[in-house]
């Protein structure tokens, strides 16, 4: 299992939030495979300050799993949110890498930005010899 939060508490007096990157890795024996489920959750809250335009967030970050192989010819294999459906048994997985992407926003002045965002991924790999 790989699980990653990322926890974001924003400065009541900044007016933009960058995009968000955030990145988990596990180790995998090389034999066989199974991503069993992958998964995110976003909770966040947002206050404008003279904020006299219109804002449109996600409701949920965007989160991605991939699978790297040994050998250089084999191309990464990617897994996305949500899904809760196995995948067929992949064979020589050396690595195995969760990430989570999240929009960013801005203001213009004189308006500013307080709040939160916390966001919390986990991905279930099964690994059979």
């Amino acid at each position: 299992m790989i699980q990653m939060e990322v926890t974001e508490f924003f400065d009541p007096m900044i007016t933009s939030v960058p995009w968000l990157f955030a990145h988990a890795f596990d180790t995998l024996d090389g034999d066989t495979t199974t991503v069993r489920e992958i998964a995110a959750e976003k909770l966040s809250g947002v206050a404008f300050n003279r904020h006299t335009g219109s804002v449109d967030f996600a409701d949920g970050a965007y989160t991605k799993l991939f699978l790297v192989f040994a050998e250089q010819n084999r191309p990464l294999l990617s897994f996305y949110a949500p899904s809760h459906v196995p995948s067929p048994p992949i064979q020589g997985a050396g690595m195995a890498i969760l990430e989570i992407r999240d929009s960013g926003y801005s203001i213009t002045s004189p308006g500013s930005i307080s709040g939160a965002r916390i966001i919390g991924a986990h991905a279930y790999l099964d690994e059979v010899e």
